[in-house]
């Protein structure tokens, strides 16, 4: 298996282009009309299922996470009464994913009069990147980018400022040179030296290491050395000595009280020897400026200095798109909090990182943003249109494409509707002259506990929820085969002709067969959440109410929420532990009589109907209609998702990767390739699933 990359998940494709239900909004069926606009009868009613936990699998849909007792907890969420239940919004989500892959739905929806997708189910973001000391096409781009010269301490193309807020916008002041310098980068040993013992400076390592200044210097000679003579194995050997001996030292002389952090100094310079000589509080030396250093990382030494704001150049505006990126990597990379909201509408925080680098307010954290009215130091590079910014030197950077740019053109500016607006609704879709809303024609209630709710574990379970990002691009995009890890798609190649590439498609977390609990060492991580699922065969009791739909919408929505008779469904937290496997069943259909409800004076008025009957008849339609009489169950996109759905892999086939198998990039695997790739490997227990 070495030779794959692996995950927890995998993606189900993209169909070439989305199917189109209605041509036009004004062809939608009305919210109060129980009739088409060509007379036809509309179904109305009610879908009741029950949801069962399946062994072994216990399940945990959490109402938040809370602090106690200086830890994280996620317990069960809870209706307005007080018992447990798996919110609406949950089941929606879960139904909704299928059913976009079920239609074929456009998963970009319509554009609103600014050409924005605002009921997009992707986010178009610009993901930053940092790739200093990797053997790939990304990082050489990056070194090139920054302008980092071999041997040199500093990026020749990072330029130095001041960020702020202003209003609404952010702006930025360039920082004074330092003897033609556009910042100072200084060894901690040598930091120690020179700054005055009354200036408050968070050091990474404690005095100690002062003592190895020697013994330090003479092992990164031999590391230098070394590397440049080639990669022999004597010399692959000697560097891997010298290091283990260096990290070692670093190791035991490791501030374990070290943080982010920015003070403003002043500082005196050897004009000669262009050295920085003293480091001091403000204004007791003759130059102003900062001193600061970000994260802790094993090696690395090096604290900045910049110098102060350039008074004689006008603050110049950041624009908004690259701001808004910036947020959304501060969330991605858990250095800020995302607020969601539940489906009381209460606003919860969601895996925050416990970070000493972090304060109770995220706005106050070393990578955040300015608040209005004041400043920070910051890092920038304007290269090829783009603006890059961070708060150290070596910043993450945007990529030159965002993932729209990844998504075919046939789902872009599409005209007509797609079973998926169609049934759920849409906001500020551009037509007839002005942005139109449309309200869904489903409602999804609490699915609620069903007996006694008993917690799978009295003192929880302590995991690390953390996971690839979709910046992980040999996973996330679309990669040939066999190729070598410096050829692979990244956000900052074009997709062309040439090389067509996209998006891999809508994610799909593996059935696992048995839940992973960490070991003891894990469970001591500041960055754990205690999870307080419930046992599994915990069953749940919900309802589904819909409003004017037409036969082939309720056999739509029925197959979307059952799939067939073997497949599972995965919800909640911790999906890429084994949590949250669970069972649709006891499915009913109640369908409104119209005739009974409208013309006799009859409060029974619903009949039960036959689920089958409205899912055979969508497929069939659908079939027919949008892909020349071929089984929609032969597809593609469906078969993909049924076999995700349905079998059960043991986890050393869908766990996460370690550094040293994630470093190597291998191909990753479609999901009936992975069947077939794990099947190959010994694991029987697939049968009868065809090959891509």
């Amino acid at each position: 298996m070495n030779s794959y990359s692996k995950a927890p998940f995998n993606f189900v494709r993209l169909p070439e282009r989305p199917v189109i239900r209605y041509s036009s909004i004004d062809e939608l069926p009305g919210h109060d009309n129980y009739r088409g606009k060509n007379g036809e009868e509309l179904l109305s009613g009610y879908i009741e299922y029950t949801l069962t936990a399946e062994t072994p699998t216990p399940i945990i849909v959490s109402g938040g996470i809370e602090e106690m007792d200086g830890y994280r907890h996620a317990r069960f969420f809870e209706n307005v009464e007080g018992k447990k239940a798996i919110p609406g919004n949950t089941i929606r989500g879960m139904v909704r994913s299928n059913l976009q892959i079920l239609s074929f739905s456009n998963i970009l929806g319509g554009v609103n009069e600014k050409g924005k997708y605002l009921n997009s189910d992707i986010q178009d973001s610009r993901f930053l990147f940092r790739d200093v000391a990797g053997n790939n096409s990304l990082s050489r781009k990056y070194a090139n980018i920054m302008g980092i010269v071999p041997g040199k301490r500093i990026a020749e193309n990072v330029h130095a400022g001041y960020i702020m807020k202003e209003g609404k916008f952010y702006k930025y002041i360039p920082a004074k040179k330092i003897n033609n310098m556009p910042y100072i980068r200084i060894d901690e040993i040598e930091l120690r030296k020179i700054a005055d013992p009354d200036l408050e400076i968070k050091y990474m390592y404690t005095r100690k290491l002062l003592e190895y200044e020697e013994k330090i210097h003479e092992l990164n000679k031999i590391i230098a050395e070394a590397e440049d003579k080639g990669k022999d194995k004597e010399q692959e050997d000697l560097v891997k000595k010298a290091k283990n001996e260096l990290n070692g030292i670093l190791n035991d002389c490791k501030n374990n009280g070290y943080e982010p952090y920015c003070a403003d100094i002043s500082f005196e310079i050897d004009n000669q020897n262009n050295k920085i000589i003293k480091v001091g509080k403000r204004g007791k030396y003759t130059y102003s400026g900062v001193i600061l250093s970000g994260g802790w990382i094993l090696g690395k030494r090096s604290h900045y200095i910049v110098g102060e704001e350039d008074s004689s150049i006008a603050a110049i505006k950041i624009d908004d798109s690259i701001i808004d990126d910036y947020k959304k990597d501060l969330i991605l990379t858990k250095k800020e909090k995302k607020t969601v909201k539940s489906s009381r509408d209460r606003e919860i925080q969601v895996e925050k990182r416990k970070d000493k680098s972090e304060k109770n307010d995220s706005n106050e954290g070393f990578y955040a943003l300015p608040e209005r009215g004041k400043k920070k130091p910051f890092f920038y590079i304007n290269h090829a249109g783009i603006f890059h910014f961070g708060f150290t030197p070596y910043m993450r950077l945007f990529y030159r494409n965002s993932v729209f740019d990844y998504i075919p053109e046939t789902y872009k500016a599409v005209e007509g509707i797609s079973y998926s607006e169609a049934l759920f609704g849409f906001i500020g879709r551009f037509h007839g002259g002005k942005n139109v809303h449309y309200k869904s024609r489903l409602s999804f209630e609490d699915a609620v506990i069903i007996g006694d709710a008993q917690e799978y574990s009295e003192n929880g379970i302590g995991l690390v929820l953390a996971a690839p990002k979709p910046t992980c691009y040999h996973i996330y995009l679309e990669q040939k085969k066999n190729a070598d890890k410096k050829k692979l798609n990244t956000y900052e190649d074009d997709s062309n002709e040439e090389n067509n590439f996209k998006i891999r498609g809508i994610k799909q977390y593996w059935l696992k067969d048995r839940i992973i609990v960490p070991k003891e060492e894990v469970k001591k991580e500041n960055v754990v959440v205690y999870l307080h699922p419930l046992k599994e065969r915990t069953k749940f009791k919900g309802r589904i109410y819909f409003n004017n739909l037409y036969a082939d919408e309720l056999g739509l929505l029925l197959w979307s929420l059952r799939l067939e008779d073997n497949c599972y469904q995965t919800i909640g937290m911790a999906k890429p532990f084994g949590f949250g496997r669970v069972k649709v069943g006891d499915i009913k259909l109640h369908v409104e009589d119209l005739n009974k409800k409208y013309s006799e004076f009859c409060f029974d008025y619903e009949k039960t109907e036959d689920i089958d009957k409205y899912i055979s008849l969508y497929k069939e339609d659908f079939s027919k209609k949008y892909l020349n009489g071929n089984s929609i169950e032969n597809s593609k996109p469906v078969e993909e998702l049924i076999t995700i759905k349905s079998q059960i892999l043991p986890i050393k086939y869908c766990e996460y990767m370690g550094f040293n198998e994630y470093r190597k990039k291998g191909y990753f695997p479609k999901i009936i390739e992975w069947i077939e790739i794990t099947k190959n490997e010994g694991n029987d227990n697939y049968k009868n699933i065809k090959k891509t």
